[in-house]
């Protein structure tokens, strides 16, 4: 896709967003920004806000977006200046310039406290303000963000860090061809690119281990504590594989464990420490010396935490600390881009078998998304009201894989695929973690934002799938996409409200369904939302959104009220008290809603038919799945079998039908597979185990 067809797309999805939640059009476009660089772990909680102000000097003060929700206690604000805002679809150095300044002018007020004054508090800017000024003591780095949709100018030169009270400013300018680039990139981030040279003088000493002509190559090194700190101090949590990055977030970034060896006894660091392990797309060594000197797309997918206790260790001591005696082995794994997408996660999850992650920690992988995958590819919609054409709706596995399949097709096969999947029926993995775990009533947890919730979602789902995987068939799909529908038409009720004015419309719209579902279960237990009819209709009756509109009332005055506990609204609402209290008021529901509710029991046919048929079609993906394994790739796994006394006489019998060109029965099948999973646990890799 070109810039100006990126462009195109992102301007009339930020068109559709503003009419649909009667929004600012630069609001939506702020939104899907944020949404895009969330998803490519840049953000981990963005809230927009678009505030534009003048000080007692004239001089602007701006703030369009920002996020609070890093683990690494970096704090990112952003300002989006728009082509209209141009008259020019390119951008100068001197507008560039301008948008940072007024950017820097809202934050050094906020930091001085002077933002604050004679403002409403009750204004998401200044409750942002607030936040940046009490957490100062503590904020590893600010980094400033400027989005436009116009591209950068050829004399547009790059923006040098910078500091604010001995804190550093990073700047960060995403115009249209680098968010498309973005896009268009198979990985689910953008590559960091380091420069060893600049940290170690020489670079890093390392070890070659295996033939380097090989397509996935192996270094050893001893890395200097010091500079493992200072890489996350300077990219933060991004240097983490997001696995890891989302383990992190549950258990805490520091160990005492880890801290006390690096200040008491750093000389047996190395020897206690387990180490850590990475990954990157490619890597440059100095010609003379064989030292690593340029990594392009490190991620670190074990060791994690060692990383980030080492820079708080130095950062946050009392007494100075230095790292100079503390070196920490690493083991770093070449993955070029062509299979990155799917060697990564592997790495990370195999590296990671010896510690606390669990597989819930690596649900990105799960069968799950494939299972939600292959549903929404073949399940199809009722037509809506007006229409005749029945559409699917597209559940994203990977990122961007809407765009890839679509843009696989041209002509009459394009325009066939958009009207059988219309963009608007795009499902991705944390929109789908976000609606259900809305209806599960844990929106305090939806709050805190979508990598923390997607992560929380996953220790659900994963012992539910171990439970009972057949419940997860084509009748909990379409309660899924009934429950997007009703959370996404609750949201554009209530930014359409005589009531609603600005702010907090994420965690309204969660408060509300999670009420919507604690109500019912209170005045009429047995009962629930008809999603069957939500699914028919592909879309919600005037009776439950006007319920669920004056509930979404209720929350907006519960998070606000004065009494919280949390004077920031934002803050508030992620906290299990926010939940728990607004949960235990009771509010009356109307007859008619009441009416409109259908019985669980009613239900209970429809699901069991639903899991028998999942039933019937777990055992032909079985043997589907058996037949398009290759020849060479069974073999292998035959003679891995052997080699590593992992295989049995059963076993070996079964591979020879395959081999033969046999079909497996059902039970054979879950013999290979089972199989194969034995062998995955000590390092074949030719088969999927799922």
């Amino acid at each position: 896709m070109s810039v100006d067809e990126y462009r195109r797309e992102l301007l009339d999805d930020a068109a559709a967003l503003a009419e649909a939640e009667g929004e600012y059009f630069k609001a939506a476009l702020m939104q899907i920004l944020a949404g895009q660089l969330s998803e490519a772990g840049e953000f981990v909680d963005p809230r927009v806000v678009n505030f534009v102000a003048s000080d007692a000097g004239g001089r602007e003060v701006a703030v369009d977006a920002f996020d609070l929700g890093d683990d690494d206690d970096s704090v990112a604000l952003a300002i989006l200046v728009t082509t209209e805002e141009l008259g020019s679809g390119t951008m100068a150095t001197a507008a560039a310039r301008y948008a940072f300044r007024s950017l820097e002018a809202f934050l050094r007020d906020s930091v001085s406290g002077v933002f604050e004054k004679d403002r409403e508090p009750s204004e998401m800017a200044f409750q942002f303000s607030r936040e940046v000024r009490e957490r100062a003591g503590r904020t590893t780095r600010y980094r400033l963000y400027l989005f436009t949709d116009a591209t950068l100018g050829s004399r547009v030169r790059s923006f040098d860090s910078s500091e604010l009270n001995g804190i550093p400013l990073d700047y960060h300018v995403w115009d249209a061809s680098r968010l498309n680039d973005l896009a268009e990139s198979k990985l689910d981030h953008e590559a960091l690119e380091i420069d060893l040279a600049q940290h170690i003088q020489g670079g890093l000493r390392v070890l070659a281990v295996g033939d380097p002509g090989q397509e996935i190559s192996t270094f050893l090194a001893a890395v200097p504590g010091a500079l493992l700190a200072d890489l996350y101090g300077q990219y933060g949590s991004r240097l983490l594989e997001g696995n890891v990055r989302s383990y992190l977030s549950g258990v805490g970034k520091t160990n005492k464990g880890i801290r006390e060896t690096a200040t008491v006894s750093p000389q047996f660091f190395l020897p206690y420490n387990n180490g850590i392990s990475a990954t990157a797309a490619s890597v440059t060594l100095d010609e003379a010396t064989g030292n690593l000197v340029r990594l392009i797309d490190l991620q670190i997918v074990n060791g994690g935490q060692t990383t980030a206790t080492l820079f708080y260790t130095r950062r946050d001591s009392k007494v100075p600390v230095d790292l100079g005696d503390v070196f920490v082995q690493m083991k770093l794994i070449v993955v070029p881009p062509q299979v990155a997408l799917e060697m990564v996660p592997k790495i990370s999850r195999f590296a990671n078998t010896q510690n606390r992650v669990s597989e819930a920690d690596f649900f990105a992988n799960h069968p799950y998304h494939v299972r939600l995958e292959e549903m929404s590819r073949r399940v199809s919609a009722p037509a809506s009201a007006g229409s005749t054409v029945q559409t699917r709706w597209f559940y994203e596995r990977a990122r961007g894989q809407y765009k890839s399949e679509r843009g696989m097709k041209m002509g009459v096969e394009q325009r066939a695929f958009d009207s059988k999947f219309p963009r608007r029926q795009i499902l991705t993995k944390t929109d789908v973690a976000r609606y259900e775990m809305s209806w599960r009533m844990h929106p305090h947890l939806v709050s805190k934002g979508a990598q923390i919730n997607f992560a929380e979602f996953a220790r659900v789902v994963d012992s539910e799938w171990v439970r009972d995987s057949d419940a997860f068939n084509e009748a909990y799909f379409r309660d899924v996409v009934a429950r997007s529908i009703l959370y996404n038409q609750i949201r554009a009720r209530v930014a359409r409200s005589s009531w609603y004015e600005s702010g907090y419309l994420a965690n309204i719209t969660t408060y509300a369904m999670a009420k919507l579902v604690r109500e019912v279960n209170r005045h009429s237990p047995g009962n629930v939302v008809d999603l069957g009819q939500i699914w028919r209709s592909q879309a919600v009756s005037s009776v439950v959104l006007d319920e669920a509109e004056r509930l979404a009332e209720c929350a907006l005055s519960h998070l606000t009220s004065a009494t919280r506990i949390v004077t920031n609204v934002t803050e508030w609402a992620k906290r299990p008290a926010c939940w728990q209290s607004f949960e235990a008021v009771p509010v009356d529901l109307s007859t008619e809603f009441l009416g409109s509710l259908v019985a669980t029991e009613s239900l209970r046919d429809q699901r069991s038919a639903a899991k028998s048929a999942r039933k019937i079609d777990n055992t032909i993906d079985i043997q589907a799945r058996a037949l398009k394994v290759p020849a060479e790739s069974w073999a292998s796994l035959r003679d891995f079998g052997v080699k590593y006394s992992v295989s049995t006489e059963k076993d070996r019998s079964i591979l020879a039908i395959v081999l033969r060109g046999g079909l497996p029965s059902v039970a054979q099948a879950k013999v290979l597979f089972a199989l194969v999973e034995r062998a995955r646990r000590i390092g074949f890799t030719e088969i999927e185990d799922r």
